[in-house]
């Protein structure tokens, strides 16, 4: 099991729709200019289980009246936000919020910017986000880019354990699931500290 397919499974469980590993490519001839390792969209009426949005992590669903966009950093170790994506002077930000059409061509530039100095923006359309996932916390991103969320694996794997046990009875019919999910499924039978040591030795995590 790969760690970006179990970030994959915390996003989706959260309600977002996700591209993995998306490829930027340059314009002319040449190899890829970066690429990000989850991109997600999160729309605000979700209303899959009968507690409502709230039964997702705060960060996505407290007081956000809008889409959640976010562009995700996914590592084994501490959280950290890949330099290409933050160096203003490659214009990969400006690229990808072009190439995907999140905001009209007169916004991107100014969004882009807000992105590399605050990690994220807010506006009566989108809400945009640089997120981390890692072991651990980053008390230096932290200080540059409060706005920024940090999620370790421990915070991912006991949401989705959390998720499946609320609602084992309505999530019955997996068949359709990818490999990773299926296996998650099943792993979650398990309390939730073997669920978690059986994850990180599958998954190649260290310790926390």
């Amino acid at each position: 099991m790969k760690s970006e397919t179990l970030a994959y499974w915390y996003f989706r469980l959260n309600g977002f729709m996700t591209i993995l590993n998306f490829v930027l490519h340059p314009r002319g001839s040449g190899g890829q200019r970066t690429d990000v390792d989850i991109l997600g969209v999160r729309f605000p009426y979700r209303a899959e289980f009968p507690e409502g949005p709230e039964i997702d992590e705060a960060v996505f669903s407290s007081s956000l009246p809008q889409p959640f966009f976010l562009i995700a950093e996914v590592t084994r170790g501490e959280c950290k936000l890949n330099g290409p994506w933050i160096d203003p002077s490659r214009g990969n930000l400006n690229a990808i919020l072009a190439a995907l059409g999140v905001y009209p061509a007169g916004q991107v530039t100014s969004v882009a910017e807000a992105l590399y100095g605050n990690g994220r923006t807010e506006g009566p359309d989108v809400t945009c986000s640089l997120f981390c996932v890692g072991n651990a916390r980053n008390p230096d991103l932290l200080a540059r880019y409060p706005s920024v969320p940090q999620k370790t694996w421990a915070d991912v794997v006991g949401f989705i354990w959390r998720r499946f046990k609320a609602h084992r009875a309505i999530k019955t019919d997996i068949n359709q699931w990818d490999e990773t999910g299926r296996r998650l499924w099943k792993l979650s039978e398990l309390p939730l500290h073997e669920f978690e040591t059986k994850l990180r030795e599958e998954c190649q995590l260290p310790a926390p």
